[in-house]
């Protein structure tokens, strides 16, 4: 069922798509290990049949057919997926929004998170510590260094700003995908100043936190992953806790 992940950055292409079938064997994860699954969401079945009325309402108020379809598939694949966990129906998971948005559990016997990009979707779930992901397809930005300026803490911007042009964009990826899989895994949204912290993006540089509000020992308490899901694309899982160990989970 699972493989364990190297905590380096690593490449990992997308191979076999997580089953929608609530009747696949349990899964179980150790409070030590991240679980992280790997989909296509435009060859995923449309199962809206177990979302909820408030996640019907959302789907309807997405203009784009596309953009509708891909959320009902995504959220079906995640209902299938925690329910393998904790070992009942789809549509019996009471999914509630936190304070800034983020879903959750209602009964918290979960931490997860959902990110998406092009139809690339990726989940993941930790049973002890919060956890967050996010994948981003990458594509050239006129408005890249502007963007870093903005967003990034100063001494990110230095140092990606010394990167060789041709290293840049994708350094940017990596940190913009980093920074958000941390404020994902905080559940903050936009309360959380993207320059109040440092990740390690740097081509060959392992992933990490560098600092939180200027300190490495609150940095020191999570663990992060860069991965490349796919050609073109770029994503990063945080977690509370060091030393845990990232598994690709892939379904039967």
């Amino acid at each position: 069922m699972s493989l364990e992940w190297p905590t380096k950055a690593c490449r990992v292409y997308l191979v076999k798509i997580p089953s929608f079938d609530a009747e696949g064997a349990a899964v179980r994860c150790p409070k030590d290990e991240v679980h992280l699954w790997q989909g296509l969401l435009d060859q995923m079945p449309q199962s809206g049949a177990v979302l909820s009325s408030p996640e019907h309402g959302r789907a309807e108020r997405l203009h784009r057919s596309q953009d509708r379809e891909r959320f009902i598939a995504g959220r079906a694949w995640l209902r299938a997926t925690l329910a393998r966990y904790l070992d009942v129906a789809p549509q019996a998971l009471c999914l509630i929004e936190g304070r800034h948005g983020k879903p959750l559990l209602a009964d918290g016997s979960l931490h997860f998170n959902l990110s998406h990009s092009g139809g690339v979707a990726l989940l993941a779930v930790c049973r002890a510590s919060p956890v967050g992901v996010d994948v981003e397809a990458m594509q050239p930005m006129a408005d890249c260094d502007a963007i870093a300026r903005r967003h990034f803490a100063a001494a990110e911007v230095e140092r990606w700003a010394a990167l060789p042009a041709a290293d840049r964009l994708a350094a940017f990826y990596r940190c913009w995908t980093r920074k958000e899989a941390y404020v994902k895994a905080l559940g903050g949204g936009l309360s959380v100043p993207l320059d109040g912290f440092e990740v390690a993006f740097e081509p060959g540089a392992e992933p990490a936190l560098r600092s939180v509000a200027g300190s490495a020992v609150a940095a020191a308490v999570w663990s992060v992953w860069g991965i490349e899901p796919a050609p073109g694309f770029v994503a990063a899982v945080v977690a509370h806790g060091a030393g845990l160990t990232l598994r690709r989970m892939v379904a039967h």
